[in-house]
């Protein structure tokens, strides 16, 4: 018993000196309702990887199916837009290409993890190349664009991230005017 006592007080310090930071979401779950759905989005945390996605989910309040438009869907950081979204089936190299819209039934619910599209790097020693960073502390959020009987409707929905230091993501390019 003796010999076994070092051993967890060693993996007790270990354990303890590995902790995943604290992540801070202000609010924790930010949400939208107006008279045809009811969103809400919660950043998907992972230690020190930070928050690299959102659970998205909708509850379409309307008796009739609408579309939830991914083409138009757009990433909010800091207050501006920055590309849009990826998610399962989207291959990383097609990520900023045209996307099918998905289908929320009459009075049903969707949920959907997103990935923004620009949060995306190139990265030869991750597993298919690429690889997701994560989101700088800050504002964050989404610009949703529904379909609701031949009518668009857009949200903004966004939450603050705060923790420790990141890893800043990459400047985007600029490209010269011609």
């Amino acid at each position: 018993m003796r010999t076994l006592v070092p051993w967890v007080i060693a993996g007790l310090a270990f354990a303890t000196g590995c902790a995943t930071p604290e992540w801070k979401i202000d609010p924790e779950i930010a949400t939208v309702d107006n008279e045809f759905i009811a969103a809400s989005i919660h950043p998907i945390c992972r230690g020190s990887a930070g928050c690299q996605a959102f659970q998205l989910q909708i509850v379409n309040k309307t008796d009739t199916d609408i579309e939830v438009n991914w083409n138009k869907a757009l990433y909010i950081r800091n207050g501006q837009t920055s590309g849009g979204f990826m998610f399962e089936g989207v291959i990383y190299a097609d990520r900023n290409n045209n996307k099918p819209p998905d289908v929320v039934f009459k009075k049903g619910s969707f949920a959907k993890v997103i990935w923004p599209s620009n949060l995306v790097v190139l990265d030869p020693g991750a597993r298919g190349g690429w690889r997701h960073i994560a989101m700088s502390n800050g504002s964050h959020g989404l610009y949703l664009t529904i379909l609701v009987n031949g009518k668009e409707i857009n949200q903004r929905v966004e939450l603050t991230i705060s923790g420790p230091p990141a890893r800043e993501m990459p400047s985007t390019p600029t490209v010269p005017f011609l």
